[in-house]
C-alpha cells in the first residue's frame, strides 16, 4: 500500500517532467556568411540528425529565435553549414535563463572575440570561465603546446566567453 501511495505521489512529477522555458535568443554574426544557426545540447554535438525546430535563420548578420524547451541546462549555438561538414569551429555555450540571451558571433579566425550576455547561470559561467583563464591559461597553453603545437593554436581559439 505504500509503494502504491508513493507511486501516485511521484506520477505527477513523472508524468509532466521538467518547467518548461521560453527564452529570445537575439544576436550578431560577424565576417562569415552562414545562413543558420543550430541550438543544441553539448553532448549532441557530433548527431547529424537535425531537429529543424532548433535551426535559427541569420539575415543580414542579425538573428532573433523564440527558443522552447524545458529544464534548466546547458546549451550551445552552432552554425549549421559546419555540422554538415563534421566539424564546429565555433561554438558557444549558454544557458537560457532569461527573458533575452544576447550573443555575438565570429568567424573561424576570431572565434575568442565570441561572447554571451545573460543573467544569472550565464553571467555565473563568464565569470567563471574567465578566473580559470586567468589562473590556469598560461599554463595550460604551454602544455597544450610541448603536446601538439597544432592543439595550441585550437585551444587558443576555444576560448568562448567573454565577462
Amino acid at each position: 500500500m505504500k509503494k502504491l501511495l508513493a507511486l501516485l505521489l511521484l506520477l505527477p512529477l513523472i508524468a509532466f517532467g521538467r518547467e518548461r522555458f521560453k527564452t529570445i535568443l537575439r544576436g550578431t554574426v560577424v565576417g562569415r556568411d552562414s545562413k543558420e544557426l543550430y541550438v543544441m545540447k553539448p553532448e549532441d554535438a557530433m548527431n547529424r540528425n537535425i531537429d529543424r525546430r532548433f535551426v535559427i535563420p541569420v539575415e543580414d548578420g542579425k538573428f532573433e529565435f523564440a527558443f522552447e524547451g524545458e529544464g534548466m541546462e546547458k546549451y550551445q549555438l552552432v552554425f549549421l553549414d559546419e555540422i554538415s561538414q563534421g566539424y564546429l569551429s565555433v561554438s558557444l555555450h549558454f544557458f537560457p535563463d532569461g527573458d533575452v540571451v544576447e550573443f555575438t558571433l565570429y568567424d573561424a579566425e576570431n572565434r575568442d572575440k565570441n561572447k554571451v550576455d545573460g543573467v544569472g547561470l550565464n553571467r555565473a559561467m563568464n565569470d567563471f570561465e574567465a578566473e580559470k583563464e586567468r589562473l590556469f591559461g598560461e599554463e595550460t597553453e604551454k602544455l597544450y603546446g610541448e603536446l601538439d603545437p597544432r592543439r595550441a593554436r585550437w585551444r587558443r581559439g576555444s576560448r568562448r566567453m567573454k565577462s
